[in-house]
């Protein structure tokens, strides 16, 4: 089977191949070659992420967006642009609250982002302490529960089990 090149599972490929050979080359210490792949794997995620947006498919679409911007803050980290490396990471954390808390977009791709909020967060807060700020740690994870409590209040979710029905059985 050959897939259309302007397809999304092309472009999804080419994202793995991309942040693999970043991969590869983060293991072997050579940070600007990893940043090039990682580069062009964030730009493939970016369109990708526009692509589920725009439809109804590919909710978990999210992810390699925030797979892309972690792995490039690593390359930049490493060699010690820490600046770049927070603004990556923040970069992510917000374009995951920007999709989850957009209500015009399909529930699927909100929900994804939720579930991305979770890994974004434990990425900023791990960044941080290793930074010992704490402090900014704290804030940036008291910001994320609090956002993932009013996605919860307020996402309206389909009734698939009626607690009724639940209780009987109890």
């Amino acid at each position: 089977m050959e897939l259309a090149q302007d397809s999304y599972e092309a472009r999804e490929l080419q994202w793995q191949l991309y942040t693999k050979a970043g991969n590869q080359r983060m293991q072997a210490n050579l940070y600007h070659e990893a940043q090039q792949a990682y580069n062009r794997a964030l730009e493939l995620a970016h369109l990708l992420l526009e692509e589920a947006k725009a439809s109804s498919q590919h909710a978990d679409a999210i992810h390699p967006y925030v797979i892309s911007c972690h792995n490039l803050a690593d390359s930049w980290l490493n060699l010690a642009d820490v600046p770049q490396a927070e603004m990556l990471l923040r970069q992510a954390f917000d374009r995951v609250i920007q999709i989850m808390t957009d209500k015009g977009l399909p529930h699927p791709l909100r929900l994804e982002a939720f579930k991305a909020l979770k890994a974004v967060s434990f990425e900023i807060d791990s960044f941080y302490r290793k930074l010992d700020q704490v402090a900014q740690a704290e804030r940036m994870f008291e910001r994320a529960i609090a956002l993932a409590q009013d996605f919860l209040a307020h996402f309206d979710f389909p009734q698939t089990v009626n607690l009724e029905d639940l209780q009987q059985k109890n």
